[in-house]
């Protein structure tokens, strides 16, 4: 039985959570600096109900990473999302249906694979959002309008 799904994110979006350095180096910083330290907090996945929470993670990779998940695992049938060398989720596909387990082994819930790539999506989106509320400038660095421009990011527009 499939359930509804959501990704939600955690992070006060202070000093504490981004890592923002002057204007200089926002403008000239690559895209995995933008992607693995500018934003940390837990992620939420809501399915059917039931709750997940992660550790505190890069929440920009934890994002991507999700989604170049669910594009192996069309494929593959079977896709571990791994951070920090270790499995945070494990998700299975028969049909058009996921099974996700946490990083305990713990059934977090079923959902449509369709359904998860839509929050993924509007996970990203959010999270790009969010940072350019924070601090405008970030809009000056390529990784950043790249993927504001991918992800129809409202601050893009």
């Amino acid at each position: 039985m499939s359930g509804h799904v959501e990704i939600e994110f955690e992070s006060s979006l202070k000093h504490d959570d981004v890592f923002l350095p002057h204007l200089g180096s926002i403008i000239e910083a690559p895209g995995w600096v933008v992607r693995e330290r500018w934003i940390l907090g837990n992620v939420l996945l809501t399915v059917g109900g039931q709750a997940y929470k992660t550790g505190k993670v890069a929440l920009i990779d934890f994002g991507l990473s999700l989604r170049f998940s669910l594009d192996d695992l069309a494929v593959s049938k079977k896709e571990d999302l791994v951070f920090d060398g270790q499995v945070e989720m494990s998700m299975h596909l028969t049909g058009d249906d996921i099974a996700i387990r946490g990083h305990d082994g713990r059934v977090v819930g079923h959902c449509k694979l369709a359904d998860l790539v839509k929050s993924a999506f509007l996970f990203v989106q959010d999270i790009l959002s969010k940072l350019v509320e924070v601090d405008s400038d970030v809009l000056l660095n390529e990784a950043v309008k790249s993927l504001c421009r991918e992800f129809d990011a409202p601050s893009w527009k």
